[in-house]
């Protein structure tokens, strides 16, 4: 049997129907069906999931493997470990693909066939102001880490495709990061360490469907700077090159984002849905519980635990 062009893996943790949702949105795909595969990998290891999955085996060629709670690294490093594709494409379980996601990715791979490749991941909730904040993070963070879309130095696991053979040589995620958030990050920077390319496709659109509200919009971004601070202590072992800390104008473009305009950096499509100081001062809020977070596993680092999906 000739193997599919991608290989889709999606963790998923206790979110039967938004997983439902996500392999939904698969099944409209305008990508050919015998060109990809889905594996599922449940980090929880419930009835539901296999349920949900059950639906589709007649509209998907879809595979469940179950884990005890790992952490969504262990999860998507298991689901490639599956994979029979040549591609290995990544999105979570509360990600909408595109009709068209899979066809872009695999356009930009037809130019780039060695390359890793994230698109852009959409907010689908704009009714909530911490959303659509974390939207414009996002969007931030690509246009000021990828400024040349071909040479980029940020991707993120809800929307990213890489060759099968080098992610597998290269060991997949690290699976010892102490929390979520910091992984993917390790993953591009080491990817491009070992002489890999990424590459940005904005038009390979996935919609994010994650409500967040000011708590725990808040912990997210704790979360994130804790793994900020294992990502650069992990990036020490094996680059010698200095910690970089972002200049205060990176900071200042950030709270720009919010406002919006021509050349902001992060121009974010559901801006104009939230007041633009409201999104300026979440912004804001996110960046102090980031700092938090950092300085909190700086002070005292934590007992390494499995992150949550």
């Amino acid at each position: 049997m000739t193997p599919p062009f991608f290989s889709v893996v999606i963790p998923t943790y206790g979110r039967p129907e938004a997983l439902a949702s996500c392999l939904r949105a698969l099944t409209r795909t305008k990508f050919p069906r015998k060109e990809f595969e889905v594996i599922v990998v449940d980090d929880k290891n419930e009835a539901d999931t296999q349920r949900i999955v059950g639906r589709f085996d007649n509209e998907l060629s879809i595979v469940l493997k179950r884990q005890n709670h790992a952490g969504p690294a262990a999860a998507r490093n298991a689901g490639a470990a599956l994979a029979r594709g040549g591609h290995l494409a990544f999105t979570d379980d509360d990600c909408l693909p595109s009709s068209d996601w899979l066809g872009s990715l695999a356009k930009r791979l037809r130019i780039h066939p060695a390359c890793g490749v994230g698109g852009r991941t959409v907010n689908a909730i704009p009714d909530s102001a911490c959303s659509t904040a974390s939207a414009i993070l996002a969007d931030f963070l690509y246009s000021y880490f990828n400024p040349d879309p071909d040479e980029a130095r940020l991707l993120f696991t809800s929307n990213l495709t890489v060759p099968r053979r080098p992610f597998l040589e290269m060991g997949g995620f690290k699976i010892d990061f102490p929390f979520a958030g910091g992984e993917d990050r390790e993953f591009c920077h080491r990817w491009r360490f070992l002489g890999h390319r990424l590459a940005y496709a904005p038009e390979a659109v996935v919609l994010h469907r994650h409500r967040l509200k000011t708590a725990s919009f808040l912990r997210q971004h704790f979360t994130y700077g804790r793994g900020a601070y294992h990502f650069h202590k992990t990036v020490a072992g094996y680059d010698s090159r200095p910690i970089r800390v972002e200049p205060p104008s990176f900071y200042l473009k950030l709270m720009a984002s919010a406002v919006g305009g021509r050349n902001a950096p992060g121009r974010h499509d559901f801006r104009k849905k939230q007041p633009a100081l409201a999104l300026t001062f979440l912004l804001g809020l996110s960046q102090a519980a980031n700092a938090a977070g950092y300085l909190r596993e700086m002070v005292k680092p934590s007992k390494s635990r499995r992150p949550r999906a």
